[in-house]
């Protein structure tokens, strides 16, 4: 099976762990492990319902460990944590948050709360694998500010005099022009979802889709680019 990268969300929600519990990460139950690990399971659920072994408690034993390779409080005392794991890109999320662990415990909570409150989140609790839920928790729609959306579509109109979807072509115009922008959402060509650090996004970076082609564009376990989708049509 191909290897899935952590996600952003998955590497602070075990970073706030490891900031609870960063003077005993050995010690911490393994029911706190069993419990964080259903949570990154339900964020890939295609994945965990075919590997049971898919983002196992072992592994998040692994990201602990991890980050602690990058705690100078373990480094002084000649602990190395452990420092492998070069596809994780656990280095890079310490570097943003370690000086802000309430900002990291307030960002996990977010994130609990976001994937929770899906009526689709459900596991199977008799064998630990998710037989429903969202395909990946999408925290960057809640991250796409309006400004940015509403400055995308106009630099959009500004350069072909009207919107369209990127993907399939659609216009909208069976729908009355007042309503016709409502139809069209603001795509990131890098999802945020799954971005390792803090970004920046440039309107280049945005495309313009209709609803259903945004929909279909991220039920793909790994999200293709438009230009994939487009060839679908």
């Amino acid at each position: 099976m191909k290897y899935i990268l952590w996600a952003r969300e998955e590497l602070i929600l075990v970073l706030s762990l490891y900031f609870e519990h960063h003077n005993k990460v050995s010690a911490i139950p393994d029911s706190t492990i069993d419990e964080y690990s259903k949570i990154c399971r339900a964020m890939h659920p295609t994945n965990a319902s075919k590997n049971p072994k898919f983002r196992s408690a072992k592994s998040i034993r692994a990201r602990l460990y991890n980050f602690q390779s990058c705690d100078p409080s373990w480094i002084e005392r000649g602990h190395k944590g452990l420092q492998a794991g070069s596809a994780v890109n656990f280095k890079n999320i310490w570097d943003e948050f370690y000086k802000n662990p309430d900002e990291v415990v307030t960002l996990a909570g977010e994130i609990k709360d976001a994937l929770k409150a899906s009526p689709r989140y459900q596991t199977n609790t008799a064998n630990d694998s998710i037989f429903e839920g969202q395909r990946v928790l999408r925290i960057h729609q809640s991250r796409e500010r309006k400004p940015q959306r509403q400055k995308k579509i106009n630099s959009f109109i500004t350069t072909h005099g009207y919107l369209f979807c990127e993907c399939c072509g659609t216009t909208g115009e069976r729908y009355e022009k007042s309503i016709r922008e409502s139809i069209f959402e603001v795509h990131h060509d890098i999802p945020l979802a799954l971005a390792s650090n803090q970004v920046e996004t440039k309107i280049e970076d945005l495309s313009i889709l209709c609803a259903s082609c945004h929909k279909a564009i991220h039920g793909y376990e790994e999200v293709p680019s438009v230009d994939e989708m487009k060839e679908q049509f």
